[in-house]
């Protein structure tokens, strides 16, 4: 069987559900009848202009001929058009249609082909949207508007076709592609192409950054390949396997297994499924032309079937079921929209109801009605094919009477009885494009669900379980998940404008945590959520929360704040019918919204808070997802696949999170029941073949977790706002530049803008898999790396980057990495002539992680010179008897030749490498089959070794040099600032190592400028004696206590290594230790230097300013204010003079004129004080006054309390100085 796949939007939200059944496909879109294709269906998008549209449709009929034509000569005359339905946008009137032809409503066909403006990456080409495999069928074809007017309009849309429909590539390469490139090499240089001649180089291969007309490439007597170069007249059919050039690297040749393009379509199904028509043979092509019909989406008509047996009662499914359909058929249908019903019991229909139109509003309500409020009484299985077949006949009915409409049968029942045969059911409704979506419900009693009828038809399956919380109750998690689906299928099968389709912007459930202590008490819990309305939703919208018990809902309060500071916080009970509490709140300001919620602890049941908005109009773009999960007919694991898009262009870096769990699972420590999965959009080769086409990826396996039934919950966000789309007012691309060309290995945008948050939640996909499916997945040989790229880095090394592969949902375990000198050898004899490398293996990363490998070409100097062609396996296991994953794609590097070194001893030539390779591989370990290290490589490795032992050497001895030759100097130093290599310089006396040198202010006779304390004298006495001795002195005092500054004296030679320090606070020139500039006090009690007068920036130390700031602006303030740590003899810091008797001074180089000031004295420097109230406190150690002379050392009580005064006494501080 192959997948199912479709393309139709669901609003925001879209599902596509592939299942394996039987070998059978059927394609909803188009089919193959006769030898024709019938009912492709082509869309104009809401956006072109309705400018020239009259043109337009004639352009585009024209083409179509002409495409029909083509396909049959392309395809040996073996199938064609038959028929077209194009449908015409509302925003184009009547009169753009041709003369003398009509407008039907469409038939809800999706559309195979969509007519767009201008692409802002590709301009006006027609190009594909490929995410599957070789042979899966395309994604969607997308043509400008304006592409219809070239005269080759009609075989590009033919090469378009080819690709969508059968599951082929191009075959040709792209500009700046390091995977597909325009040209390659093998023994020369080539084109990257197929044809059945020879194609001309013509210098195209040199002109790297130049537009090329690539025609004037193609050989005149060529007649193939459409998919190298659809273009030139010439050209008409695909290669086949006599001219299919398997070298070279195309997106089909990577991806078909260097397959022909006409050996994969032949294996279609559209060929293999019927006869060859031999009396299209006689049939000229002109004679082939297709029908076209104009339609528009305007109608759509559902018919409800419900088994009413006791199988679908579980505890509150059938209230769910209720209540969920009247939430469905009240708020969430258009008015442009059909409803009947039919109710199934054990042998037939019980109860009919016609099909009405939801534009009359009271036929919501009674349609919802006519549900009964409780099943019937029986416990026999519904005649669930006896309903389908009344449904049917209801469809007929109606199309006889009303015409077309897109129809669609919804089938809620627990599955479905596998004695009946469904067949011709199926082919009834395939006949008159009836789908039916079916919904396992609550369970699945019958022998199998009932996902094969929708597959069939081209619907969707879906599958809701009823979730017990106890005997009578079941969780309300069954009866949102119920709405959701509803909602979705309502959304889907739409016929009309986009626009006019609400989108769920946010969602979220609100449950009590299970660690929670006195989880049974009823206090209140605030819970709070945010999300974004983007600038294109607006109303109407709606903030609802979902309950299970409507009168006693156990929400205390909500509030919901905009962008704008707004708070609503009105609630409505208008739809409690159907479990919503809703907020009366016009949300649609752009911007971050936040809501506050206080629910009651403890409470059994969770909540649901959903936010619905509408796009403002068909112009405005949003965030657009769609997931589908595909399985080849060839089986192996399944993929998931998720497209992000906004505005029809790709989202790059969203966050796509895939939650797989096991609802019929019991969940143990044994069994794992919850599995999570991140899409990827690498590009990586397999699953993921396009890098940045918004088409995230990723396989899944059950080869390990076995059979049974799995549902995916799938997760799309902005992932912590970091996703980036294309600018939507960006400028478009000229087609002609060749630099935007699809699809290669990448679409890269070339001006990306970060988008707005979002969020949004998928409709789940559940599907069951049975033992012999799961067993063929082991079988399967999936995961190739497809993105490998290498280059020469240089010193001998080439570097190697991909992306580590999905190996069919399991991580590689190893890599094989294999070379060759020809590009023959890599690619048809990888596992017989191609080399593998032996030294290093690359190590194996999660899937998706880059991966970077390094192969040092000086461990085989033999590949110096030459071009090698490189190639990796996977393996999935470390054993070597198992099947390894695909070659990748081979790349080649061009290795240099190696630089010979100057000394002729170490010359290396191809002669000696070769001689001393050989003797190395004679002389192989039999036991490991390693050959030892060549001779030239020891006598390299032992050069290199010498030099680097002789520098190291050099570099010790170059180091005790220095360390010798400082300590010397340091020495030299210390003895030499107190000895006679100064002249004139006297001994000074030594004192104790711990004494400390105060200066005080000079006024006179220094001996009256000393402090009065009585230590200070018999310090004055030793200070005397140098006095008398050296006409400079450095009278010595001991400090009161600890807040003062110690100046080290000369004979303790070690503390001169602070030699900076010694210059800065010497006030006068030592005749021994060098010259030191003068400071000394005037008789206004200023200091000045060299007859300048110094601000306090000059004259106070490090630790006069620090104090100083900390005690005027210290930022503790009054938290000092009276420390318990004190004592009242706390002592301070000393407070530095300032030059306030001077009317003009000398400030950090500026001349400063004081203000008028009552003159006060200023205490000398390095004074030590008391910030205590009244006078100087004696200390205990220093029972004598503080200084001796009060005119040269005056009483600084005044200054104290003026500072004390000034700051209301309050601050203290007891400052480290630095």
């Amino acid at each position: 069987m192959k997948s199912m796949n479709t393309i139709s939007f669901c609003g925001i939200s879209k599902i596509v559900t592939g299942i394996l059944l039987a070998n059978i496909f059927i394609d909803i879109r188009s089919f193959v009848e006769a030898s024709a294709y019938e009912e492709i269906t082509i869309e104009i998008d809401e956006n072109v202009p309705p400018n020239n549209c009259s043109e337009v449709l004639k352009m585009l009929e024209i083409t179509l001929s002409a495409t029909s034509r083509h396909l049959l000569t392309a395809l040996d005359r073996t199938v064609y058009f038959s028929n077209f339905s194009i449908i015409l946008p509302h925003t184009w009137p009547d009169y753009c249609l041709p003369a003398n032809t009509s407008i039907d409503r469409s038939r809800g066909n999706p559309s195979d082909i969509s007519i767009t403006q201008d692409h802002l990456l590709f301009g006006d080409q027609i190009w594909t949207q490929q995410s599957g495999k070789c042979g899966e069928r395309g994604d969607q074809i997308f043509a400008s508007f304006n592409s219809f007017y070239r005269p080759s309009a009609s075989k590009e849309l033919l090469k378009e076709w080819i690709k969508y429909r059968y599951g082929v590539f191009d075959e040709i390469g792209y500009e700046s592609d390091s995977i597909y490139p325009r040209c390659y090499t093998a023994d020369k240089q080539y084109v990257t192409a197929c044809s059945n001649e020879k194609i001309t180089d013509n210098g195209f291969c040199d002109q790297t950054n130049q537009s090329i007309n690539l025609e004037r490439l193609v050989n005149p007597n060529a007649d193939s390949s459409i998919l190298f170069l659809p273009q030139p007249d010439n050209i008409k059919k695909v290669c086949d396997e006599s001219n299919h050039d398997r070298l070279a690297p195309t997106k089909h040749n990577l991806l078909c297994g260097r397959r022909s393009v006409r050996e994969i379509i032949m294996k279609s199904s559209d060929f293999i499924t019927k006869p060859n028509n031999e009396s299209l043979l006689n049939v000229k092509s002109f004679l082939i032309s297709p029908l076209i019909n104009y339609r528009r989406r305007l109608l759509t008509r559902y018919i409800i079937v419900i088994d009413e047996t006791q199988n679908i009662l579980m505890r509150e499914s059938w209230s769910f079921l209720r209540s969920a359909i009247r939430k469905w058929l009240v708020y969430d249908l258009q008015s442009n929209t059909e409803v009947g019903i039919v109710l199934a019991n054990e042998n037939s229909v019980d109860k009919v109801l016609g099909l009405m139109g939801l534009d009359v509003s009271k036929n919501r309500d009674l349609i919802a009605s006519f549900i009964p409020y409780i099943p019937s009484d029986s416990s026999q299985s519904a005649c669930i094919l006896c309903a389908i077949k009344e449904a049917l006949k209801l469809f007929s009915h109606r199309r006889r009477t009303n015409g077309f409409a897109s129809e669609v049968l919804l089938i809620i029942a627990p599955g479905i009885d596998d004695r009946l045969s469904y067949k011709s059911v199926v082919n009834w409704a395939i006949g008159n494009r009836t789908r039916f979506v079916t919904i396992n419900f609550p369970t699945i009693t019958r022998h199998r669900p009932m996902d094969e009828l929708a597959i069939l038809t081209g619907g969707e399956a879906f599958t809701v379980l009823e979730q017990k919380y106890n005997s009578e109750k079941s969780f309300l998690n069954t009866y949102f998940d119920l709405t959701t689906i509803l909602f979705h299928v309502s959304c889907k099968y739409f016929e009309g404008p986009r626009s006019k389709l609400p989108v769920e912007v946010h969602r979220k459930e609100l449950i009590d945590k299970m660690n929670d202590f006195n989880s049974s008490k009823r206090s209140s819990r605030v819970i709070s959520g945010n999300f974004y309305l983007d600038e294109g939703m607006s109303t109407p919208s709606g903030f609802f929360i979902y309950t299970h018990n409507v009168e006693v809902p156990l929400i205390q309060n909500v509030k919901l704040t905009s962008p704008g500071g707004i708070t609503y916080g009105t609630r409505s009970d208008q739809r409690i019918p159907v479990k919503q509490i809703t907020i009366i709140a016009s949300v649609n300001q752009t911007g971050p919204w936040s809501y506050r919620i206080e629910r009651f602890n403890g409470n059994p049941q969770p909540h649901y808070v959903q936010v619905l908005a509408t796009p403002r109009s068909t112009t405005n773009s949003i965030v657009q997802t769609r997931a589908w999960i595909r399985k080849s007919e060839f089986g192996g694991p399944f993929v998931l696949y998720c497209e992000v898009k906004r505005g029809g262009y790709p989202v790059h870096s969203a966050y796509v999170e895939v939650r797989i769990t096991r609802p019929t699972l019991q969940c143990n420590y044994t069994n794992n029941c919850e599995e999570k999965l991140k899409l990827l959009d690498t590009g990586s080769g397999d699953p993921d073949i396009t890098k940045g086409d918004g088409v995230y990826s990723r396989y899944f396996s059950t080869a390990i977790s076995g059979p049974g039934m799995y549902r995916f919950d799938i997760l799309v966000d902005d992932n912590g706002n970091t996703a980036y789309a294309l600018p939507l007012n960006s400028e478009i691309i000229p087609t002609g530049s060749h630099k935007m060309v699809c699809c290669g290995s990448v679409i890269t945008d070339i001006k990306t803008k970060q988008i707005p948050p979002f969020q949004r939640h998928l409709p789940s996909i559940t599907i069951t898999v049975n033992r012999n499916e799961s067993e063929t997945e082991l079988k399967s040989i999936v995961g190739r790396i497809g993105d490998l790229t290498g280059s020469y880095i240089g010193d001998g090394k080439v570097r190697l980057t991909w992306t580590a592969p999905d190996m069919g949902g399991h991580s590689v375990v190893k890599y094989e990495v294999r070379y060759a000198l020809n590009f023959f050898d890599i690619v048809n004899n990888f596992d017989t002539v191609a080399s593998i490398w032996p030294h290093a293996s690359p190590y194996p990363y999660a899937i998706g992680d880059i991966t970077n490998f390094i192969l040092d070409i000086n461990l085989e100097p033999a590949l110096y010179g030459s071009t090698i062609f490189i190639a990796i396996r996977p393996f999935t296991t470390l054993f070597t008897d198992v099947v390894p994953g695909l070659e990748s794609n081979p790349i080649h590097v061009v290795i240099p030749n190696r630089i010979s070194p100057t000394t002729p001893d170490t010359e290396i030539t191809e002669t000696s490498i070769n001689q001393e390779k050989n003797a190395a591989e004679s002389e192989s370990d039999p036991t490991t089959g390693k050959s030892p290290v060549t001779r030239t490589n020891i006598k390299e490795y032992s050069i290199a070794i010498a030099v680097g032992i002789f520098l190291i050497s050099i570099i010790i001895v170059l180091y005790l040099v220095y360390c010798i030759t400082k300590r010397r100097r340091k020495q030299a130093k210390r003895d030499g600032l107190c000895s006679a290599d100064i002249a004139h310089t006297t001994k000074i006396e030594s004192l104790p190592r711990n004494e400390a040198v105060k200066i005080c202010p000079n006024k006179g006779n220094l001996t009256d400028s000393l402090c009065q304390d009585d230590n200070i004298f018999q310090q004055q006495e030793h200070c005397q004696q140098h006095f008398n001795q050296n006409s400079n002195v450095h009278p010595v005092i001991e400090p009161p206590d600890h807040h003062v500054i110690g100046l080290p004296l000369c004979p303790d030679g070690s503390e001169y290594q602070k030699k900076d320090y010694v210059d800065r606070f010497t006030p006068t020139l030592y005749s021994a230790c060098g010259t030191v500039s003068v400071i000394s006090a005037n008789d206004n009690n200023t200091f000045t230097r060299q007859g300048r007068v110094l601000s306090p920036y000059d004259s106070w130390t490090a630790s006069q300013l620090l104090h100083e700031h900390e005690y005027r602006v210290s930022p503790i303030g009054d938290l000092l204010e009276s420390p318990d740590h004190l004592t009242p003899n706390y002592d301070a810091p000393p407070i530095p003079p300032l030059p306030l008797n001077t009317d003009s001074y000398q400030i950090y180089g500026e001349s400063v004129t004081q203000p008028n000031r009552q003159h006060r004295h200023q205490p000398p420097t390095y004074s030590t004080i008391r910030r205590n109230e009244g006078p100087p406190l004696q200390s205990s150690t220093h029972p004598t006054k503080l200084f001796h002379n009060k005119n040269s050392c005056p009483s600084i009580s005044s200054t104290q309390q003026d500072v004390a005064h000034s700051f209301n006494e309050k601050k203290r501080r007891n400052v480290t100085m630095v």
